[in-house]
């Protein structure tokens, strides 16, 4: 079955100097979405810095993008997407403190690219990443460095970060 991203109605749109990008929490029901009102930044699970003030594409993916299994059950994916230029992040929102919670997000942002990959021409981005952001633990870790090798191997050749900013460059 043939999957298209870039659905206007998963799609928002920002040149704003600093967003943030949200997720409600558990159990989701609502797609991540922009938060374009600094006010709203205590809600932030991500912030996007973007001094140039170019435009960014936001995709929201989980529970927006119908990704369904051959059984007709709903696949593991990441929440959004986001593009700008020549780059595509594909983005995982978590807000917890226990065990497990990068592991998850790297077979969501793994099966998500797959399925990707199979229905897009991703060469049409020089640069393509994978943002692993945390609320609750909001730094890169030493400790993450190998899922971080793991993910780009299994994609073949997303760079992966764990942050809760993102800067456009």
């Amino acid at each position: 079955m043939e999957v298209t991203f870039f659905e206007p109605s998963c799609e928002d749109k920002s040149d704003l100097e600093s967003f943030g990008i949200c997720d409600n929490p558990p159990p989701p029901h609502l797609p991540a979405y922009l938060s374009k009102n600094i006010a709203e930044k205590p809600n932030w699970i991500l912030e996007i810095e973007n001094s140039k003030r170019i435009n960014i594409q936001f995709i929201a993916i989980d529970n927006c993008i119908d990704l369904r299994k051959a059984d007709g059950k709903m696949e593991s994916r990441c929440d959004c997407l986001i593009t700008h230029e020549d780059t595509i992040v594909f983005i995982e929102l978590k807000d917890r403190l226990g065990r497990g919670w990068l592991s998850k997000a790297k077979l969501q942002v793994e099966n998500t690219i797959s399925i990707f990959e199979r229905n897009h021409n991703s060469n049409i981005f020089k640069h393509k990443k994978v943002l692993i952001a945390n609320k609750q633990r909001p730094f890169f870790h030493a400790s993450f460095q190998t899922i971080i090798e793991e993910i780009k191997i299994n994609t073949g050749g997303y760079i992966a970060d764990v942050n809760a900013k993102y800067i456009v460059e």
